[in-house]
């Protein structure tokens, strides 16, 4: 319980969420739970990054609109975790600069 309720906390403060290679299944209530209620009215801030093929890109945004409904197309990245990582470093690495 106190896992959760940090977890719960911490989504809560967040400013941005990066779902990274979860696919969000049905079966996880608990997380989905967690994930609804600690984001409830701001699912603007998330990201949904995942490796996936043309066949089951609208299984994963199936499954994330379930928990979050108002998710749009542009907030899903399909080319996987590595792409996402580097591009995410190399912004990272110009703001430091």
């Amino acid at each position: 319980q106190v896992v959760w309720s940090l977890a719960k906390d911490a989504i809560s403060r967040a400013s941005q969420v990066f779902f990274v290679g979860y696919s969000m299944p049905v079966t996880d209530m608990a997380a989905s739970f967690l994930f609804n209620e600690s984001l409830e009215g701001r699912s603007h801030i998330i990201r949904v990054v995942n490796q996936s093929t043309p066949e089951n890109k609208e299984q994963i945004r199936s499954a994330y609109r379930k928990v979050f409904p108002k998710l749009t197309d542009d907030q899903f990245e399909f080319d996987g975790a590595l792409k996402w990582v580097r591009e995410v470093s190399a912004i990272e690495s110009d703001h430091e600069a």
